[in-house]
């Protein structure tokens, strides 16, 4: 049986839940940044000394973020290379390789997998960095 992507979806689906999470986090803090003290008539002035204060805890929910998401794709990164080594020796027995072919593929290569995760975490770092410019210009407009 060949491998598919939805072999993989829900480990996918489980580091996109923490986005999502962390979306919902920074909405309800601007939200709440902005609607302090709305009726002061110097509303727009304490929302502009406040930038720097909210920066900071946007900062420290990005930082979070990137350890949680950093821990859930090494470990969906692991899951889904252990997935892949399963259908593969699974495939090899079904074809009728030797049992020396299916051992092959089944080699623990850690190493291996903690490099595609680290890669895959280091494509993650522009994100948490849009993040914060976008969660500041939308406290701004």
């Amino acid at each position: 049986m060949p491998i598919s992507p939805d072999m993989a979806e829900d480990l996918a689906a489980a580091v996109a839940d923490l986005y999502e999470a962390a979306e919902g986090v920074l909405i309800g803090k601007i939200r709440r940044a902005l609607a302090e003290g709305i009726d002061s008539p110097t509303w727009v002035e304490q929302k502009l000394a406040a930038l720097g204060n909210l920066q900071a805890g946007i900062m420290e929910i990005i930082a979070a973020l990137e350890v949680d998401a950093s821990g859930a794709i090494g470990q969906a990164v692991a899951e889904a290379y252990e997935r892949g080594v399963q259908a593969a020796v699974a495939e090899l027995g079904a074809l009728g390789v030797g049992q020396t072919a299916a051992a092959a593929v089944a080699l623990p290569t850690a190493p291996v997998v903690d490099r595609i995760a680290q890669a895959v975490i280091a494509d993650t770092g522009p994100v948490h960095v849009r993040m914060l410019r976008q969660s500041m210009d939308v406290y701004r407009d």
